[in-house]
């Protein structure tokens, strides 16, 4: 949310600006470039251009300029302060081809995204191609072609610099979906008008930002389809609003009305329930949900339905014991939440669709000591299968190859001390389907790539929860011992970690362990820190990590800092945003989504997503020789340009020699 309020002080003028008036027009000193009679319009922005003097922005309409900071992609300097990643420029949609064949296309589905996604987050890649994009801008529903000329990468951004032609369109003649108005009122928590609050409308592609008029009110054409708005007050005393009606079905013509409400800080709490299914564990789909909130008398404080991003919320008076039903196609959910002042609270509702599997699925952890297996799973491993009435499954139909008394790590190092296993694997069935093995969870240990020794001829072999040793592989035990087709979650695949608040943070069932030497975890309050170094939160972050605050395919090894710096000291900036974890002894890296944070000193729980990385595998890089003192490889396709700066900071090709990087278009 940085839309312009409509009360900044213009710089040459000395009132209010009115709403989106187009304030170079107010002041009298810039001119906007339409373009005369349809002529096409060259705008370029130099690298290092100062991005804050107007002069280097293209003005187009009266609510959208398009400029570019040092680095990083386009946003619109009217409404943003700075470039959002996945949402700039604020109030446009782009398709990767030009609005003759957009208008076409239409028929086939939705060719309209993001920016970033139009240009499949390589901006160079548009240039080098010699690709044409289609720019719409909603709220004036103007379109235009961009042939982009120019755009400048290199370290620490280059400058920022961009050069297109825009050519006029007259695309939207031919969009039969037509658009609707909605408009807008903001409240404060008595009924009385807000006037300097900003209405943001969004669909889940893009957004558009309204400043409230001096009635509390803001419109705004859209186009046709769902869309769902949120209002807040640059007043940070008081809590922003989610419209509870969730989501508006803009049809063509059509004026739809929402009204929002913000309530003070001190003295209300702020619940949001965010509701979703997993599509292959991995991609959230949000759903459709009716969601009631009432205290423990019974009395509903709130009904309202999920937007267009699953969620929906609002402000509550403290207190306890509030419960929360959610209601979906897939069924019915509830939770209790207590409440206190100047809080938020984000409740996570997963459904599961009819066509899921219940069962669980196989995820397994890998070790490369028995130090570490038994400092992550030690506690698992003593209580024998206590509490685990699955645990026996068909094992007193087999025979056991040996024996190791498994609650025991000194014996356990003694026996499969001789067998020189590289690599042990944790192994359960996930039955709630958390990525956490619970009491109860079937588990045994894969030991594999062990040497022959005696009778055994070498490989894996399988210990189950009884210390019960069986030669055999792990698909093959799980198969006779649980009839269960393992297919495995591994290291390599996507891992959701939760710890919840006040769980005690000696215990190593509520740390993330990572790699050998990082886990993450968090006491009752403050910051992450890695369990395997430190006994409590640094000031700084995890140790042994650094942490960039966007995808690691994005980041290059400048971009790397602290934890603490990453989020720039608000954890609440990692809620639903990717940053890359970088653990720096294994070099390997992870894309961190984090789900949950409770703030202020009410349990330290928090919640993520982590997603491995593909090594950085300068074997893709094809040698093709050398000539005339240059030495030249080949790339794949699908190699990004974080792979290939990563390439030229680690590969070996002798002292004084310089890479470059370029790419060849045919």
């Amino acid at each position: 949310g940085n839309g312009h309020s409509g009360n900044d002080l213009c710089e040459c003028g000395d009132g209010p600006l009115p709403e989106y008036s187009g304030w170079w027009d107010y002041c009298n000193e810039i001119e906007m470039d339409d373009g005369e009679d349809g002529d096409p319009v060259y705008f370029e922005k130099e690298d290092w251009a100062d991005v804050t003097d107007p002069d280097n922005w293209d003005h187009i309409t009266e609510s959208v300029a398009i400029t570019r900071g040092d680095y990083e992609g386009l946003y619109n300097p009217y409404q943003e302060d700075y470039y959002n990643y996945g949402d700039s420029p604020s109030g446009t949609l782009w398709a990767p081809m030009s609005t003759e064949e957009a208008m076409e296309a239409l028929d086939t589905g939705n060719v309209y995204f993001s920016w970033g996604n139009a240009v499949d987050w390589c901006p160079p890649c548009v240039v080098d191609d010699d690709q044409i994009l289609s720019l719409w801008i909603i709220e004036e529903d103007e379109y235009y072609d961009i042939d982009m000329v120019s755009w400048t990468i290199g370290e620490d951004g280059g400058g920022g610099g961009f050069a297109y032609w825009r050519y006029p369109a007259g695309g939207q003649e031919n969009n039969e979906d037509g658009s609707g108005t909605v408009h807008a009122s903001v409240y404060d928590h008595e009924g009385n008008p807000n006037d300097s609050a900003t209405v943001v409308f969004f669909n889940g592609d893009s957004s558009v930002a309204l400043g409230v008029d001096e009635n509390g009110q803001a419109s705004a054409e859209l186009p046709s389809g769902p869309w769902s708005a949120f209002g807040y007050d640059s007043d940070t005393t008081t809590y922003f609003d989610l419209w509870d009606g969730g989501a508006v079905h803009v049809e063509d013509g059509s004026d739809d009305f929402v009204e929002l409400f913000l309530y003070p800080r001190e003295e209300y709490g702020f619940v949001i329930a965010h509701v979703y299914t997993m599509i292959n564990d991995s991609t959230q789909e949000y759903l459709d949900a009716s969601v009631i909130i009432e205290d423990n008398e019974g009395n509903i404080h709130f009904e309202g339905y999920t937007n267009v991003w699953g969620d929906i919320g609002d402000p509550l008076p403290p207190g306890d014991d509030y419960l929360v039903r959610v209601e979906t196609e897939y069924g019915y959910q509830e939770q209790y939440i207590s409440v206190d002042v100047n809080s938020n609270y984000w409740l996570y509702f997963e459904f599961q669709t009819d066509d899921e599997d219940d069962d669980g699925e196989g995820v397994e952890f890998h070790f490369s000591t028995v130090d570490s297996l038994y400092l992550a799973y030690g506690s698992v491993f003593s209580t024998m299968g206590a509490d685990c009435d699955s645990c026996p499954g068909n094992l007193s139909e087999m025979t056991a190859d040996d024996y190791v008394t498994i609650r025991n790590q000194e014996y356990f190092e003694s026996w499969a001390s001789p067998y020189e296993f590289t690599d042990y694997f944790f192994q359960f069935i996930d039955a709630n389907g958390n990525y956490e093995h619970d009491i109860g969870e079937v588990y045994a240990v894969s030991c594999e790539n062990g040497t022959a020794s005696g009778d055994w001829e070498g490989g894996n072999m399988t210990v189950a929860y009884d210390g019960n040793v069986y030669w055999l592989d792990f698909i093959d035990f799980w198969d006779q011992a649980y009839d269960f087709d393992w297919e495995g979650d591994d290291d390599s695949d996507e891992i959701y970690f939760e710890k919840e608040d006040y769980a005690d943070v000696t215990d190593p069932d509520n740390w993330d362990h990572i790699t050998e030497s990082v886990a993450i975890t968090r006491g009752d309050n403050q910051g992450l820190f890695n369990p395997y170094q430190e006994d409590g939160w640094n000031g700084s972050g995890p140790s042994g990590t650094l942490w960039a605050p966007f995808p690691s395919d994005e980041a290059n090894e400048s971009d790397y800092v602290s934890w603490v710096d990453a989020i720039q000291n608000n954890p609440s900036n990692m809620i639903d945003s990717t940053f890359s974890l970088w653990c720096i002894d294994e070099d390997k890296y992870y894309d961190i989504v984090m789900v949950s944070w409770t703030n202020g000193n009410n349990g330290g729980g928090f919640s993520y997503w982590r997603y491995p990385v593909d090594d950085n595998d300068t074997e893709v890089f094809e040698y093709l020789g050398e000539f005339e003192g240059h030495l030249y490889f080949l790339s794949p396709m699908d190699v990004t340009w974080h792979d290939a700066y990563m390439f030229t900071d680690t590969a070996e090709v002798g002292e004084g020699i310089q890479l470059y990087l370029g790419t060849i278009t045919s």
